[in-house]
């Protein structure tokens, strides 16, 4: 019995340092022409936005479709990191996909 509250408090642990690092990650992601550059963190919470001198070249329907793609790129990783830092936390249960 207190083998297993003793696990629980070390994944309560680790859970809490990822969810910190999760906080703490700074994602950055640059679309290929390096229009934008989008900053945000493992919650999926955006930082900042550089936007380059060329990227005022484009057309309004590319800007559009730049930001679109950079922004649903940025937010897929962000949400790998914090998907991959939960898998290091949350032990492989068979018969749970977690994830």
């Amino acid at each position: 019995m207190f083998d297993i509250l003793s696990k629980l408090g070390d994944i309560k642990g680790k859970a809490e340092n990822a969810k910190n690092e999760i906080i703490n990650k700074k994602i950055k992601y640059s679309d290929s022409n390096n229009y934008i550059q989008i900053t945000l963190n493992g919650k999926k919470d955006i930082l900042n936005i550089q936007i380059s001198d060329s990227f005022n070249e484009l057309s309004k329907e590319e800007k559009q479709n730049v930001l679109l793609k950079a922004l649903q790129e940025a937010l897929k990783e962000s949400e790998k990191f914090t998907i991959d830092q939960f898998k290091s936390v949350v032990p492989n249960i068979p018969g749970f996909n977690l994830f």
